[in-house]
């Protein structure tokens, strides 16, 4: 014979699944904060990888919720590419700060030159990196 759940108990059972994955979701992004890899976070929720990043992008978008949210900028004015985030529509990877970018080799056969793309782990894009005006001008 079954026992039979009453609605309170469900509901009260189903807020807490609730709190716990916003729990987990909040760890996951203070754990990025402090500096941590996702595969060592996902070593530490016993997770892999693209689960980290999967569970740092719900609480990145869950923070971006809450009123009052701004998005952080550099010195230039520029978002700042901190957390992996989908990139809005219509915005151009080049006109945010890439802290974690790596420069790309050149595509020509010249090693000499100077990269002209970026590839960024957060947002796992590879973007132009734009010339300064003196560059273009000369």
């Amino acid at each position: 014979m079954e026992d039979e759940v009453s609605t309170a108990e469900a509901i009260r059972l189903f807020s807490l699944r609730r709190k716990n994955t916003k729990a987990r979701w909040e760890n996951v992004y203070r754990l990025w904060q402090e500096g941590k890899t996702l595969a060592e976070i996902g070593t530490w929720i016993g997770k892999s990888e693209s689960t980290a990043r999967q569970l740092l992008k719900r609480s990145a978008l869950e923070r971006q919720k809450q009123p009052g949210f701004v998005w952080p900028v550099d010195a230039e004015g520029k978002k700042i590419c901190d957390i992996p985030h989908p990139m809005p529509k219509g915005d151009q990877a080049y006109r945010w700060a890439h802290v974690r970018a790596l420069p790309c080799p050149p595509r020509s056969l010249d090693k000499e030159a100077k990269p002209e793309r970026a590839y960024c782990p957060v947002c796992r894009r590879v973007y132009p990196i734009p010339k300064t005006l003196m560059e273009v001008l000369t």
